[in-house]
């Protein structure tokens, strides 16, 4: 895993666009989108180091510590991204929503994610490759100015790098968004996630509902690095590409979309797959998220637990090349009630994919582009 320093250039890193994508050619047909809103981001309690627990979730937790108390969504806050491919897909385009912003006029904030394995044909060696795991990754000049407790940001990788995106296909998998305050000591001040309760956990936001977008076909990934991707941003790299189911993946006729919802006291998630290969047919398959959970439903006061990873959310078994399930809740698939009335929550979602029965990666959250 290499996580990207914060003084690179936020320019130059937004070459990470460059990737192609050819293990399934032309697949899925559509992966375009992928949105959400933001909630504060919390220090994580690692896995083993939790010193008390919440009261109904599970796992251990840790004391919450903002990430950023200098930058924070107040109780009347609200918080939204965007990140869908332009109608040529040839461009990502980028916007972000951000009012109730408790935090100092002119801070600046820029728009990063995780990036956990994107495929291209941009490789120094001839075939395709999957990058090493980037973390926090810059996209581009992404970034807005504090004023008034608002911040706006309405762009595209192309306007900062133009020609990025005109020639190959491109397969982005997606982990968290971040926006992060800039300076030389820089800080997560955001990260993407859900409210499931009429209130978020203080200082706020006021209202964070969903994320929701399209899927792609899933790699495994690099670990044992032999190669190099081109451009400025010259990170190591696997080659080739291995998918990370050799027989389930999108069809050049694939679709498929997800949504998770924060509702009254749950989440509440959907799936639809279509244009699945046979080698799914008769399989299981299985939104899961990478959760984050911090609440004032802990002994101690407000928590942070320790992060779930692939908690499913939804599950549904092929037929005719097509999945799809409606209205499955967090509560239902897990066996136990994680959120109580009277108490205040925030999710991060740190990760989405769509895993098989034996919990082995078939998809990934993303975006597909043709150039």
């Amino acid at each position: 895993m290499i996580r990207v320093s914060r003084g690179i250039s936020w320019l130059l890193v937004a070459m990470f666009a460059s990737a192609a994508f050819a293990i399934f050619p032309d697949a899925p047909k559509r992966a375009r989108s992928y949105e959400g809103w933001f909630v504060n981001s919390y220090e994580e309690c690692p896995t083993g180091t939790g010193t008390t627990s919440t009261n109904n979730a599970p796992g251990s937790a840790c004391p919450s510590v903002l990430s950023d108390p200098v930058c924070t969504l107040g109780s009347r806050g609200r918080a939204k991204y965007w990140l869908e491919s332009d109608s040529n897909g040839s461009d990502i385009e980028i916007k972000v929503r951000i009012r109730g912003l408790s935090c100092p006029d002119g801070e600046v904030l820029c728009v990063a994610a995780d990036l956990p394995a994107v495929s291209s044909e941009f490789c120094s060696s001839a075939g395709d490759c999957t990058w090493t795991q980037l973390q926090d990754l810059p996209l581009g000049a992404s970034c807005c100015t504090v004023g008034n407790g608002k911040c706006k940001i309405n762009t595209s990788i192309e306007e900062a790098l133009p020609g990025v995106f005109s020639v190959g296909r491109h397969s982005v998998p997606l982990g968290r968004v971040t926006m992060v305050r800039t300076g030389p000591t820089a800080q997560v001040s955001l990260v993407s996630g859900i409210a499931p309760a009429r209130q978020s956990l203080p200082p706020g936001p006021r209202r964070a509902r969903y994320a929701r977008g399209n899927l792609v076909n899933g790699v495994t990934a690099c670990t044992a690095t032999n190669t190099t991707t081109l451009g400025i941003l010259a990170t190591s790299a696997c080659d080739p590409v291995v998918p990370a189911d050799p027989t389930c993946a999108f069809s050049e006729s694939g679709r498929g979309s997800f949504e998770i919802v924060g509702a009254r006291r749950d989440i509440r998630s959907k799936m639809s797959l279509s244009g699945l290969t046979p080698g799914c047919e008769g399989r299981s398959l299985s939104l899961t998220g990478d959760l984050t959970l911090s609440t004032t439903d802990c002994p101690i006061g407000d928590c942070t637990a320790e992060q779930v990873v692939g908690q499913e959310l939804g599950s549904c078994t092929v037929s005719s090349g097509k999945c799809k399930f409606d209205r499955s809740t967090l509560s239902t698939t897990s066996g136990q009630t994680w959120f109580v009335e009277e108490e205040a929550y925030s999710v991060e979602i740190h990760g989405v994919r769509v895993d098989d029965a034996a919990g082995g990666n078939v998809l990934a959250a993303g975006l597909y582009l043709r150039g």
